[in-house]
């Protein structure tokens, strides 16, 4: 199983919710994501992040279709579009 998590730092911190509905659009529509978790931060810190996704896969060949998806691409360009600095992990469990 692999674990991909991403933590975004929006530009503007109202956009939370939007962008946490267009992480979420991607539920069921990419066939290899096996669970799909977004969560908005609750607890401001200099260290914390705004959204998170936390995606999981059978193997790399899933997180690589998933990476290379039409669906995953316009989700991509309105996240780097809003935001100012993301965090990326990428393990097998």
């Amino acid at each position: 199983m692999i674990t991909h998590i991403v933590l975004f730092r929006l530009n503007d911190k109202a956009d939370a919710e939007g962008a946490a509905a267009q992480l979420r659009s991607m539920e069921g529509k990419i066939a290899s994501i096996r669970s799909l978790e977004v969560g908005v931060n609750l607890v401001e810190s200099d260290r914390a992040h705004d959204v998170s996704i936390v995606t999981t896969f059978d193997d790399l060949a899933g997180l690589k279709e998933y990476a290379e998806h039409p669906e995953h691409a316009p989700v991509i360009q309105w996240m780097r579009a809003h935001t100012s600095a993301a965090a990326a992990i990428d393990y097998e469990s």
